[in-house]
């Protein structure tokens, strides 16, 4: 090999390895330093979203009263076989009829007790009460044209009553209110 090609191959190899050596030499140039920069406060407490407090209601947007209503026989019979023929019949309702013969007003007729109940899906504040002919309501009134006031009890509307013969419906309305 002549020493003109000598120096030729020497260039070629010591060329890229001088470039690697000052790539490697040199060493990168660091990022800028950035100064951390304050957070904005916000001016005040912060708040948390809140839900615009429930209320209850007692009627709905139309006006119409929230109620339960329920007609049954005063002295459960008809309820007992629907019951018999279907336990889920007693949800949300109870019929109590106790045979009490208890003597009431001057003509001493013989009465048993009716107990009736409907469940509401909110707390009951007013219960209304129908009742038919031969029967009177626990203060052994007929009320105000067969209509009295009955009893709030949580849930449930409760009517009571006394039954002398036949099976006229007792109508049990409760009203409750609804949270919105």
């Amino acid at each position: 090999m002549t020493l003109a090609r000598l120096a030729a191959w020497a260039t070629i190899i010591a060329v890229p390895i001088a470039i690697v050596g000052i790539i490697v030499a040199i060493p990168p140039k660091p990022a800028p330093q950035s100064t951390p920069q304050p957070v904005p406060q916000p001016a005040g407490p912060i708040k948390k979203a809140t839900r615009p407090k429930l209320t209850p209601h007692d009627a709905d947007m139309s006006g119409i009263r929230y109620h339960v209503t329920w007609s049954v026989d005063a002295n459960c019979t008809e309820w007992q076989k629907g019951v018999g023929a279907n336990v889920k019949v007693q949800d949300g309702h109870s019929c109590d009829f106790t045979r009490t013969q208890v003597k009431i007003g001057e003509s001493g007729d013989p009465f048993d007790h009716w107990n009736i109940a409907v469940q509401a899906p909110s707390d009951v504040y007013d219960v209304d009460c129908q009742k038919g002919l031969s029967q009177l309501f626990e203060d052994e009134t007929d009320g105000e044209n067969n209509r009295h006031k009955g009893v709030p009890e949580g849930t449930w509307g409760r009517c009571t009553g006394y039954i002398n013969g036949g099976d006229n419906a007792v109508t049990v309305t409760a009203y409750y209110r609804v949270l919105r």
